[in-house]
């Protein structure tokens, strides 16, 4: 295996991390530990998917087994003190180890830990810390084009919650690129940028040279997908779409976005229904127990369907079920009762 192999797979792996698909997250991290016995960073994707995925005793019990790999010490004890957190560990001591440990190693952290101490920081919903901290790495080692490519991410994050402006995000993933221009995660990210200039036309000229050159991954394809929607390419969207159901039949991305077409372009309200029922099926295989990828689609295609009862059926039939496996979700509860509003039934949303 070589860097480049090493690269997109960590490329993938950041990809479904930002798609919220733990599950393949977890499995790109397994496929990473196989390949890569000498990167530790796998390990540290591994327990973090766990812990996304809501396995938090086994993500937790995970870091512990890391938390003396020297390359990634202060990321592993940043993950513990969160996923304590999050567990709902009260040990004011176990609090206090774990902090005093962070300072410690921050003293003495290289470029690397703070980078992927930075990722971990954005794993737990804390963006603006994990910009200071890729930040701090930035500026032990300005040519680590990786960390350059997570800040774009953070920023861009940022900038689609409000809190920031969008000025200098191609900037930071231009600067990337030149100091590596292989790099799919920096391709994509400066192609997001792109986007957010209106410039599909730049974006999908690199995106088909990236496309040539990671022809082992189909992650260029499904940003070519992305580019062509938000350039409303109607005819090379399906072309695309189809190209990427010969060889991922089972992607979830092109599911929605086949959704999302048969719903706001063609009207086609009863193979749309069908098809949520489908997807349905294939998250309980590809992403089991996935509550804020269920939760997601449902809000997305009944907020788009013109209160079609067909379709409003079909998501609360996909929360019900995701229900059954997850009884406490207070988050599934939610959004069955918007549901029932949606669908005209105040009193079972109010129960």
């Amino acid at each position: 295996m070589n860097k480049s192999d090493e690269l997109d797979l960590k490329s993938t792996i950041f990809y479904y991390f930002r798609e919220k698909q733990y599950n393949s997250m977890l499995n790109k991290s397994k496929e990473g530990i196989s390949k890569f016995k000498g990167d530790a960073s796998f390990h540290l994707f591994h327990c973090l998917s766990l812990i996304l995925a809501n396995r938090l005793e086994e993500g937790i019990h995970s870091l512990e087994t890391i938390n003396m790999e020297n390359e990634i010490k202060l990321a592993v004890t940043i993950a513990l003190m969160y996923s304590h957190k999050l567990f709902g560990v009260s040990n004011k001591n176990l609090f206090l180890k774990l902090d005093g440990q962070m300072r410690d190693y921050r003293k003495d952290a290289d470029a690397g830990d703070f980078y992927y101490s930075a990722f971990v920081l954005l794993c737990f919903n804390k963006s603006e810390k994990a910009l200071d901290y890729a930040e701090k790495a930035l500026a032990m080692q300005s040519s680590l084009s990786e960390c350059l490519s997570l800040k774009g991410w953070i920023l861009l994050y940022l900038y689609e919650r409000g809190k920031r402006a969008a000025m200098n995000i191609k900037d930071v993933f231009e600067h990337a690129l030149q100091l590596n221009p292989k790099n799919l995660d920096i391709i994509m990210g400066f192609t997001e940028s792109c986007l957010l200039q209106n410039d599909s036309s730049k974006a999908l000229e690199i995106i088909n040279k990236a496309i040539v050159h990671h022809s082992a991954t189909n992650l260029p394809l499904l940003q070519k997908l992305k580019i062509q929607l938000a350039a409303f390419e109607w005819d090379q969207v399906q072309e695309t779409v189809n190209r990427i159901n010969t060889i991922d039949s089972k992607n979830l991305y092109v599911k929605k976005i086949s959704i999302i077409i048969k719903l706001c372009r063609l009207t086609n309200y009863e193979e749309a229904a069908l098809d949520i029922e489908n997807l349905s099926h294939l998250l309980d295989t590809v992403e089991p127990g996935n509550i804020q990828i269920v939760c997601e689609y449902s809000q997305l295609f009944s907020g788009i369907c013109n209160k079609n009862v067909e379709i409003l059926s079909q998501t609360t039939a996909m929360l019900v079920n995701a229900l059954q496996n997850n009884p406490e979700s207070l988050e599934l509860i939610i959004e069955l009762g918007y549901q029932a509003l949606a669908r005209g039934n105040s009193k079972e949303a109010a129960r």
